[in-house]
């Protein structure tokens, strides 16, 4: 019998990596910011790709079946676009609409990262019912409000599900076997019904003999050939 179970298995891309493209690339600048760590005990460095051009984009091939996009929020970052499509050109919304009503993915999503406070590693764009058997391409374009409005990019998660089929060796009784056990259980409930139905009329028979050896008695009792019906009949033959 066969065991079915999903596992998961999550991977990324930092920002220098180079399954990642930038476009045009003399439009974007690879940044090491240091930022103060959750603790707020030491600072940290990190690197980001950072554009406020508005021709500016990245994209990135993968095969997951969600990604997650982190990045910069503050004062200094502005309105941007997402858009996922499969490598074959066809929308990813087209095709898992369908799988999944839920899904909320479009042809092109618009977002804004502008915010009163500044803000790193935070997630720009999430998106999941995607096609793991497919080559996906995310675009990111920066699309700026006003001048200096920028997109900061950090890093990429992937998360693909995997389906383990165990399957344990289990004893199997051949049709035939199993088939000749219902036929052998038929007939012996079938024999068992003849030899009750059989025993039921020999009863029944038994007590028909015995009522009318009784009435014949009691008539011969009547004419006066025996004293009783209880006694047996006398010799009336001479």
């Amino acid at each position: 019998m066969g065991n079915n179970a999903t596992s998961s298995v999550i991977s990324g891309e930092e920002d220098d990596s180079p399954n990642i493209a930038w476009h045009p690339l003399d439009r974007w600048s690879s940044e090491r910011q240091t930022v103060l760590q959750d603790s707020g005990i030491s600072n940290v460095t990190i690197s980001v790709h950072t554009s406020n051009a508005s021709d500016a984009s990245m994209q990135y091939n993968f095969s997951a079946n969600a990604i997650s996009i982190f990045g910069n929020i503050g004062t200094n970052q502005g309105p941007y676009s997402v858009s996922l499509q499969y490598a074959s050109g066809e929308d990813v919304s087209d095709q898992d609409s369908k799988l999944n009503e839920f899904y909320q993915a479009r042809e092109v999503q618009s977002f804004n990262a502008s915010f009163p406070y500044n803000r790193t590693k935070v997630l720009l764009y999430h998106a999941s019912n995607i096609n793991a058997s497919k080559i996906t391409t995310l675009t990111m374009k920066n699309i700026p409000d006003k001048q200096g409005d920028s997109l900061t990019i950090d890093y990429t998660v992937l998360l693909t599900y995997t389906h383990n089929d165990s399957t344990k060796p289990t004893r199997s009784i051949p049709v035939g076997q199993i088939v000749g056990s219902i036929l052998g259980a038929l007939l012996l409930l079938g024999l068992a019904f003849l030899a009750f139905y059989f025993l039921r009329q020999r009863r029944q028979g038994k007590l028909i003999r015995q009522q009318k050896t009784r009435g014949f008695r009691e008539l011969l009792a009547r004419k006066g050939v025996i004293t009783s019906p209880e006694q047996g009949a006398k010799d009336v033959i001479h």
